[in-house]
């Protein structure tokens, strides 16, 4: 279908999400205010003909400014100046401002400008500007009486039309197959691209975000480049706002049996294991990998369950014949079509949480044609652990969200 109609309409033409999107702001953006007096004095003398009379100035400005914004896309900006001739309180400054006496108003300017700019659809961006000034002008010296008064108003509007935006909302392009899984990606940046970004400037957005009540969680893609340490930079991360689960005390109430955010890979294989087997007490475990971001939270959450876990890793004497004797087998090791059939016993429950680029594909950490055919339960690669990870992290942000509000 190379039109997307439906999509059009669902995500244009129903304005109805975008103005429930509105936020109305009920104080001042910006406010000033200022007061200040000018006194000057000015003689000449000359050379020939004596002196010239004195030249005396001494007035009061009185400034005032306000920007407010009723929404994102109203703006208004208010400015009001007023400048006194108190020439009458000559060498009697402190006077003027003990008796509140402005002086004689001579000058008089006021300005109203105010925009708007809705953001209803992508590709259409109306802006409409409206502003007057005022202006109130009276000579003292004058013999001939009354002020100079102007005003001024202006209107403009333009549309900005984007064809290129507004292709990509309605043409949608015919699908490309791809032997990538879809979900939570771990697909690096290109290195000139991670460069740029400074460790300073990441931990400082984080501290950002710790202060932002809107934001309820904060995640931050793993692997980091080499220059950003990523111990500091998750524990900079609030534990409560801690999706991924990572921080050191999320890590420390897990193992203590507290409540936590638990890292979501881990957490999803705990309920797709639920969900096969709703009573693991006493069943024997086996987790391949001590990882902190799946083999060792794992671990914690078979325990809470009262399995016997054991952990096996690269120094492991008999992989073999630690998996033979298990019930539940939790492969996170990285390494492809690792677990074959003889190392399972029939009717275990094999849970494959590695993901491996091969030249036939993509590939789990457990050989699944082999295994299938004695295991009770198997997860698939890929298409198996992955969407739970993602189901995991959104329900680990709603978490986040009610455990923010409930205080």
């Amino acid at each position: 279908m190379l039109f997307d109609l439906r999509g059009f309409i669902n995500k244009e033409i129903l304005i109805g999400e975008k103005l429930s999107e509105i936020q109305f702001y009920y104080t001042p953006s910006n406010f000033n205010t200022s007061l200040n007096f000018n006194e000057s004095l000015s003689q000449r003398i000359k050379r020939v003909g004596g002196k010239s009379p004195d030249t005396y100035n001494f007035g009061l400005n009185r400034n005032f400014s306000m920007d407010y914004m009723l929404t994102n896309g109203i703006k208004t900006k208010y400015t009001r100046a007023v400048k006194s001739d108190m020439q009458d309180y000559r060498g009697y400054a402190l006077l003027a401002i003990k008796d509140l006496d402005p002086g004689v108003v001579e000058n008089i300017t006021e300005n109203l400008s105010t925009s708007f700019n809705p953001t209803i659809f992508s590709w259409l961006k109306p802006n409409m500007n409206y502003s007057s000034a005022y202006s109130w002008n009276q000579d003292r010296e004058s013999t001939i009486g009354g002020a100079n008064i102007g005003t001024q108003l202006r209107f403009s509007s333009s549309i900005a039309l984007s064809l290129a935006n507004m292709f990509e909302v309605i043409y949608k392009p015919p699908s490309k197959v791809s032997s990538v899984p879809k979900g939570r990606s771990r697909r690096r940046r290109p290195k000139q691209d991670e460069e740029k970004v400074e460790e300073k400037v990441l931990l400082n957005k984080i501290r950002e975000l710790n202060n932002d009540k809107k934001v309820s969680g904060i995640l931050v893609q793993l692997p980091l480049p080499k220059h950003i340490d990523k111990r500091k930079v998750i524990e900079t991360i609030l534990p409560g706002k801690d999706v991924d689960g990572f921080h050191p005390i999320n890590v420390g109430n897990l193992s203590s049996g507290y409540d936590s955010n638990i890292p979501c890979t881990p957490l999803g294989c705990y309920l797709l294991l639920k969900k096969v087997e709703k009573n693991l007490n006493g069943k024997h475990a086996v987790v391949i990998g001590r990882s902190n971001l799946n083999g060792k939270p794992m671990t914690q959450l078979l325990l809470k369950e009262n399995c016997t876990v054991t952990i096996t890793h690269s120094k492991t004497r008999d992989l073999k014949a630690e998996c033979s004797r298990a019930d539940i087998v939790i492969a996170a090791v990285g390494r492809p079509k690792l677990v074959k059939g003889d190392w399972i016993k029939k009717g275990a429950i094999v849970i494959d949480v590695g993901i491996n680029k091969t030249d036939s594909g993509l590939v789990g950490d457990v050989d699944f044609d082999e295994v299938s055919k004695v295991a009770k339960a198997i997860t698939p690669v890929p298409g198996g652990v992955g969407p739970m990870t993602i189901a995991c992290l959104l329900n680990n942000t709603v978490e986040c969200f009610k455990k923010a509000h409930s205080k």
